[in-house]
């Protein structure tokens, strides 16, 4: 995938006793995968140009001050006011237009939106781009370490005898945060912090002292998972998962699972977004299971997982989840779908997050949360039921009506709505028909 982001500026010159923001100020530029996202226009001469007058310090406090959440939390599927003033860089603020920059992590990428300014907008300028590109962590990650830095030497270099540097919280701030990415035990607490959707530090202390112990019991990172999904319900959920797993689960037994796990582990390029990954693991279980072409049926899959699909009786839990047992392969499941078409849909699910899941993790969620994890099983799921490239064959039509959707539904053994993901992800339809339920 195409993987740049850059925040370029050039120091504009400030006055010598300059307030800090203004010796920080710079004409400013933002760029995603080659697009100028802070294009804009002037309404006083009606002339476009690539860079905006900003402060620096302003915009590296922000990047600061919401680190771990731009990085760790996922985008919600009605964002708050408060996940917006996090993830939003016009929340900035202190008297600048901001261009409406929209920062939303999975975890392993990040979407970066860029919305235009709206035409009956009355400010000087108007912010021009209307664009989305997905970027890796690690790039962002790179990019802001050295915009703020750069802001910090600014500052030391231009404020006079450097005593003036005692009243800015940037480069405290910034120590703070560098000291805690190299430290494991405190990544971890500020990324679970930013998962439940909470600055550093405020997250309630009995939720989060409930879901270290589960750590123990679960594993890490299906802890991170839940958090990310439940938010504050996260360790209520987590005991009525147990309640249920213990009351309810049937146990299954997944084939050739050491098998398909290792072709997984050798073929797959680590570095492709996690949806392609899901894709390329669904491809290499049908192949493993003998699916060269066509619809899997229900039978089919009773016989992968060793358990009568049909007859299942779903469960009242928060989501479906399955509990690895010792051996390979197995574990017990409880999932909440009533439908045939969701338990197909959750069992291929499991299967994914069995394959790719970390060893240490016991219990494998299937949340709604837009996370890596839950996007590569979400990607499998639709791969390894209904391949894009059949169901484009079998659709046979370019601009495919509700009609249309519902006979390759009922082909495939799926839902509507899967037939429509699969289709907006591959672009074949537009993404406003889906609205938040996109991978």
């Amino acid at each position: 995938m195409s993987n740049s982001f850059e925040i370029q500026h050039r120091w504009l010159p400030g006055a010598p006793d300059a307030a800090l923001d203004g010796i920080a100020r710079a004409e400013l530029s933002v760029i995603v995968n080659g697009t100028c996202v802070t294009e804009v226009e002037s309404r006083l001469d009606n002339d476009a140009r690539s860079a905006v007058r900003l402060s620096a310090l302003q915009m590296a406090n922000w990047f600061a001050g919401n680190w771990w959440r731009l990085c760790w939390e996922p985008e919600q599927h009605s964002p708050s006011l408060d996940w917006k003033m996090s993830h939003h860089l016009a929340s900035a603020g202190d008297g600048y237009l901001w261009p409406d920059l929209i920062f939303s992590s999975d975890g392993e990428t990040m979407l970066v939106r860029s919305i235009p300014s709206p035409n009956s907008s009355k400010e000087p300028i108007r912010y021009l781009r209307d664009y989305s590109g997905v970027i890796e962590i690690a790039s962002f990650e790179h990019t802001v370490d050295n915009f703020v830095a750069a802001t910090i030497d600014r500052l030391q270099d231009e404020v006079p005898g450097k005593t003036g540097l005692s009243d800015i919280d940037l480069p405290e701030l910034w120590k703070i945060i560098a000291d805690e990415r190299n430290d494991p035990a405190m990544y971890e607490l500020r990324q679970l912090e930013a998962r439940l959707g909470y600055d550093p530090g405020e997250a309630p202390e009995q939720i989060l002292a409930g879901l270290y112990e589960l750590r123990l019991n679960y594993g890490a990172a299906a802890v991170q998972e839940m958090a990310a999904a439940s938010k504050d319900l996260a360790l209520s959920h987590l005991e009525e998962l147990r309640e249920g797993i213990q009351k309810y689960a049937t146990p299954i037994r997944i084939a050739d699972c050491d098998l398909i796990r290792q072709e997984h582990i050798q073929m797959l390029d680590q570095s492709s977004v996690p949806w392609q990954r899901g894709m390329q693991a669904a491809q290499i279980a049908r192949k493993k299971w003998g699916f060269q072409h066509g619809p899997v049926t229900t039978t089919d899959m009773s016989n992968i997982f060793g358990i009568n699909i049909t007859d299942y009786q779903s469960v009242q839990l928060p989501v479906s989840a399955g509990l690895r047992h010792r051996s390979a392969g197995s574990m017990y499941i409880s999932l909440n779908q009533p439908r045939l078409t969701g338990r197909r849909f959750a069992l291929a699910r499991l299967a994914a997050d069995h394959f790719a899941a970390p060893e240490e993790d016991k219990l494998l969620p299937l949340t709604s949360a837009r996370t890596s994890r839950q996007k590569f099983q979400r990607a499998f799921a639709q791969e390894f039921l209904c391949p894009i490239d059949e169901l484009i064959d079998f659709l046979g039509v370019a601009a495919p009506d509700n009609d249309d959707i519902d006979d390759a539904a009922a082909h495939f053994g799926v839902s509507p709505l899967t037939i429509r993901t699969t289709l907006v992800n591959k672009g074949v339809m537009e993404r406003e028909l889906l609205g938040e339920w996109a991978v």
